[in-house]
C-alpha cells in the first residue's frame, strides 16, 4: 500500500518549533506538504525580551539568531531546545521557502517569561 498525503491549505504550528532539535528542517517538511498559496501560522517562545541564562545580557530584538538550551535553562523545561528572536522566526520561514512573512509579539513589553511569545504568518510560494 502506498502512502498518499493530501496537501494542506492551512497549517497551525503553535508551541512547537522551540521543542524541536531541528526547527528549520521541520518547516521545510511542512512546506513540502502544503499547497501553493497555503498559509502557515506559527506561535513560538521568543528571545526578544529576555536575559540570556548563558551571557546574562538582554537579547537583541533586531538580531536574527536562536539560542540553544541543552538542559532546563529555558523555563526549567528540558524539552525547550531552540528559542529564536522574532527576526529568526522570520528568517526560518523565509529560508524554508515561505513568502509574505509577517511577525508580531504577543505582548509588547512582557513582564514574565510566558509572555515572551511571538507569532508569524506566511504563505507557501509556488
Amino acid at each position: 500500500a502506498s502512502r498518499f498525503i493530501v496537501p494542506f491549505d492551512r497549517v497551525f504550528c503553535f508551541g512547537l518549533l522551540y521543542h524541536l532539535k531541528h526547527p528549520l528542517l521541520a518547516l521545510e517538511k511542512i512546506y513540502s506538504v502544503m499547497n501553493p498559496g497555503a498559509t502557515i501560522h506559527v506561535e513560538s517562545a521568543i528571545l526578544d525580551d529576555i536575559v540570556s541564562p548563558f551571557t546574562g545580557k538582554r537579547h537583541d530584538a533586531n538580531g536574527c539568531y536562536a539560542e540553544f538550551y541543552p538542559g532546563k535553562e529555558y523555563g526549567n523545561n528540558n524539552t525547550n531546545w531552540w528559542v529564536p528572536t522574532l527576526k529568526c522566526v522570520e528568517g526560518w520561514l523565509t529560508a524554508a521557502g515561505f513568502d509574505r512573512v509577517e511577525t508580531w509579539k504577543l505582548t509588547e513589553n512582557p513582564k514574565s517569561l510566558p509572555e515572551c511569545r511571538g507569532f508569524a504568518r506566511a504563505v507557501r510560494g509556488k
